[in-house]
């Protein structure tokens, strides 16, 4: 398996793994209630980050990918192909935010600037130029061995033992011709943040 099918298997993106976010799976999870207003909040989350000391958007890494019947379901779409982007919100090496979006082929070929993000905010770029709607967020703790979470604290901000309380949501966007996948997992340095 390549690292970006066993990091989308993590996702819940397989059809083996079936579509194991939910949108009331915070409710009595013991989850921090810093961490749960960073999880819920809504806007755009790299401009709520904003506010945090020295935060910057840093680009991981970007491939060409075959879409699983998965990921075509949730997108909406028939294009067998796609690109994914991971990016991080950091401060320094601290990780506060890990991110990926799925990209199917038709909306590249719509809107050749998807391709050419670089470090700009996905959200805020996409707000800017065209009608965007966003659905609605679903939850999930992130399983603490497997690729999602290795990914997601790959710094030095997340000691193995607090990978146990990771947490990801998941959303589309919706904009004219398709929808783009979010994924984004929240790490332990963000909880003594409030959100503003």
């Amino acid at each position: 398996m390549t690292q970006d099918a066993g990091l989308r298997r993590a996702q819940g993106l397989d059809p083996a793994s079936g579509d194991s976010y939910d949108e009331a799976s915070l409710t009595g999870a013991g989850l921090d209630p810093g961490l749960r207003g960073w999880l819920t909040c809504t806007g755009l989350l790299t401009e709520r980050l904003s506010s945090l000391p020295g935060v910057r958007l840093r680009r991981l890494a970007e491939s060409d990918v075959t879409l699983t019947d998965v990921e075509r379901r949730l997108m909406q779409t028939a294009d067998q192909s796609g690109r994914l982007r991971e990016i991080s919100l950091q401060a320094g090496e601290i990780r506060y935010v890990y991110g990926t979006s799925l990209i199917p082929a038709s909306l590249l070929r719509a809107y050749p600037w998807l391709r050419d993000l670089g470090e700009q905010p996905l959200g805020a770029t996409l707000t800017a130029r065209l009608e965007v709607a966003r659905s609605e967020f679903r939850f999930r703790r992130v399983d603490p061995l497997g690729p999602l979470a290795e990914r997601a604290a790959e710094s030095n901000s997340c000691a193995d033992d607090d990978r146990s309380n990771l947490w990801a949501r998941r959303s589309t966007f919706r904009l004219p011709g398709g929808h783009i996948l979010v994924t984004e997992v929240f790490l332990p340095a963000l909880t003594p943040w409030p959100i503003s």
